[in-house]
């Protein structure tokens, strides 16, 4: 619609709404709100959008229209998924699904789940994406055989009333008449129970080519077919790409059809979205085509096209063909328009099928990648980058968790703190690699003190380490802090800078405590802490165990 009509159908309806104010008409007045908020969704002003709606919603809060109240929040959700809040949008959704159940509508029904559908698919959500597509197929495959079932009734119904017609005296000038008619509506029974057939048929599969095969097979018996194709429309090549094409029993490779031809039926037919039904192409390709030239296969006489429409956008065409002239007529035609709602519905499952398929097995193999990486980046954020052993916050983790054992159990727990001697000397004299090799080689022979799995060893920090003892009374902490010590002395790495002796020696403070429940876990640090400056005031080089003073 251009500009200038916008302004004027805004006009119109806004006079329109005071009017039906002035007239307290709340039904007219709730129509013409709700009009104005979809003229101003499609002028692209939101705001005013949602201000028209909100008004036509209060509105109908009295006037009870439950079926524009389902529209309202249809109406809403694309307002929000055009503000990129598709979740918000989705509750929408939800609301008028919870409505179009309750009044039992089916079109909405469709129309909402196929939304839902393509929502969850863009957030990724597989589990709900194939829940509402295959909500969505059932009940467009519902509605479907209703329409059939109506129209098989209906058909049984008129053969019954024609019958009688025929056997009544008054109508036997007609009888002649009365049998064309019945061949007819005989053979519409009959299309439209083949077709029916076909319908249920291709959309139990999901695989596209056994659907393809099928449709052939069961067209001939309805019409001639020399050829069935159905392109679909391929928005990376801008073309319409023919994967299945039938030509005389065999199939064709895949071919594509640039939309800029000019001498294209399949892109006439999907450019204005038109069917097409010629049983002479020489004689009648002027009214669609610049020239007529074969763009795959033979040319046909008698053609028809159709536009495969999903969700209000055409996706594609289907074209039946045969060599004679004059081979198809208004039952051909009608019955191809039945068969298209059925081939929308089984591409869509199949593509829809084969999509989820593979973006689950990419979800699948990056959810083991991202569960290795995940345990990669746990493991390396509880280690220390130079020493390779567990780091502080590790440590953290670990001793809140003993400590609350400790508590529970009412067993004793240990701490133990290793300061490496006159290592600020050592670094400031050998430099910082030796004394970074220093830390390392300390490290593993601390780590290699301990014998129980339970038992822990992690860098402090700078030159200081812990060790965590559960179940550890006072003399096993003595008897691994000097386990630890000898353990060093005997790598007898030199240090001639050290006031201690002259090579590398440890000094350690240990605390051992039963925790109670008014305890606070730091003051187990604070008299392991305390021990080891004891120690240090003691000459270096030795255990102190923590004592009450």
């Amino acid at each position: 619609m251009a500009l200038e009509n916008y302004e004027e159908a805004d006009k119109y309806l806004r006079r329109s709404l005071q009017i039906s104010e002035e007239e307290k008409d709340g039904l007219r007045e709730v129509g013409c709100l709700h009009f104005l908020g979809r003229l101003a969704y499609k002028k692209g002003n939101i705001k005013e959008a949602t201000d028209f709606f909100e008004q036509c919603l209060q509105v109908n809060h009295e006037v009870g229209d439950v079926f524009l109240e389902v529209e309202l929040y249809i109406d809403y959700y694309y307002l929000a998924r055009d503000s990129q809040e598709l979740e918000k949008g989705i509750s929408y959704l939800y609301k008028s699904l919870e409505l179009a159940e309750r009044i039992k509508e089916k079109d909405y029904l469709i129309q909402i789940s196929s939304l839902l559908a393509s929502s969850y698919e863009i957030l990724g959500d597989v589990e709900k994406t194939i829940y509402y597509y295959k909500k969505y197929h059932d009940q467009t495959k519902e509605v479907t055989s209703l329409e059939q079932e109506s129209k098989l009734r209906g058909i049984a119904i008129q053969l019954k009333a024609e019958e009688s017609q025929r056997k009544n005296k008054a109508f036997e000038i007609l009888t002649q008449e009365l049998e064309q008619k019945t061949q007819e509506l005989s053979r519409s029974y009959s299309q439209i129970k083949i077709i029916s057939e076909i319908g249920q048929s291709i959309t139990s599969t999901l695989n596209v080519n056994k659907v393809f095969r099928r449709i052939y097979e069961s067209i001939n018996s309805l019409m001639d077919a020399t050829v069935l194709g159905i392109g679909i429309y391929n928005k990376q090549k801008d073309a319409i790409e023919y994967k299945l094409y039938i030509e005389e029993g065999e199939n064709a490779p895949v071919f594509d059809i640039p939309l800029s031809s000019k001498s294209s039926w399949a892109v006439w037919c999907f450019k204005n979205k038109k069917e097409i039904m010629i049983n002479d192409t020489e004689e009648e390709y002027l009214n669609y085509l610049e020239s007529m030239t074969s763009t795959f296969g033979t040319l046909r006489p008698s053609i028809i096209f159709c536009p495969l429409i999903l969700e209000e956008e055409i996706i594609g065409v289907v074209t039946v063909q045969s060599k004679e002239k004059n081979a198809y007529d208004q039952h051909a035609l009608e019955s191809i328009r039945a068969l298209v709602s059925y081939i929308v519905i089984a591409i869509n499952n199949a593509e829809t099928s084969e999509k989820l398929a593979e973006e689950i097995a990419i979800r699948k193999q990056s959810q083991v990648e991202l569960v290795e990486l995940n345990n990669k980046l746990v493991k390396i954020s509880e280690l220390d980058g130079l020493t390779e052993i567990p780091n502080r916050r590790r440590f953290d983790q670990l001793f809140y968790e003993e400590w609350e054992r400790a508590k529970r159990d009412q067993l004793p727990l240990s701490i133990i703190l290793v300061d490496v001697d006159q290592f600020k000397e050592y670094n400031d004299h050998y430099g910082h690699q030796e004394g970074d090799r220093v830390l390392c080689d300390v490290a593993k022979a601390l780590q290699n003190v301990p014998k129980r799995g339970t038992d822990f060893v992690a860098r402090y920090g700078g030159d200081e380490f812990v060790a965590i003892l559960p179940n550890t009374d006072e003399h096993g902490a003595i008897m691994v802090a000097e386990k630890m010590i000898s353990n060093i002395v005997a790598l007898q790495i030199n240090h001639q800078y050290s006031k201690v002796t002259n090579h590398i020696t440890l000094t350690i403070g240990a605390a051992t405590i039963t925790p109670q429940v008014e305890m606070d876990r730091e003051g187990l640090i604070r008299m392991a802490d305390k021990a080891l400056y004891q120690a240090k005031d003691k000459g270096r080089n030795r255990v102190e165990l923590y004592h009450e003073q």
